[in-house]
């Protein structure tokens, strides 16, 4: 088990344990997918409901492009955390729109197999907040 990995399962995962585990690991281990469904440390994070956002901006922002990277199934981190975790994912889907990432927005974070956007699930969510709906809103993307 890769230790960036078995760290963003834990319910205990902060922003100052994923910081130190970069520090220990360097930023190389972010990218390292696991053997049987080929996540990264991201994915893993994305389903994890007791990660905040401030976790996932530590963990994205130390590299970008793991929130577009797909595993065995094809999904993002982006898909697990419209899911899963509704604060990271509108950490990580505001911060690409923030970057230009518009167009590969729009062919990620369509809709779900139900038809859902990611508006419509973060309305449906009791854990979303008000700052949530309203950055999904102000990207205009949905």
């Amino acid at each position: 088990e890769l230790p960036f990995h078995k760290l963003c399962y834990s319910s205990t995962v902060t922003t100052w344990k994923i910081k130190e585990c970069i520090n220990k690991n360097g930023n190389g281990s972010t990218a390292q997918k696991e053997r049987l469904y080929q996540m990264t440390p991201l994915h893993v994070l994305a389903m994890n409901p007791h990660a905040t956002s401030d976790a996932f901006a530590a963990l994205f922002e130390a590299n970008i492009p793991s929130a577009l990277a797909t595993d065995s199934r094809g999904k993002t981190p982006l898909d697990y955390a419209m899911e899963f975790n509704i604060p990271g994912f509108t950490r990580m889907y505001v911060r690409l729109y923030e970057l230009g990432q518009i167009d590969k927005l729009h062919r990620l974070v369509q809709n779900d197999e139900y038809g859902r956007t990611p508006l419509h699930i973060a309305t449906m969510n009791p854990h979303a907040s008000v700052d949530v709906i309203s950055a999904l809103l102000h990207t205009s993307i949905d």
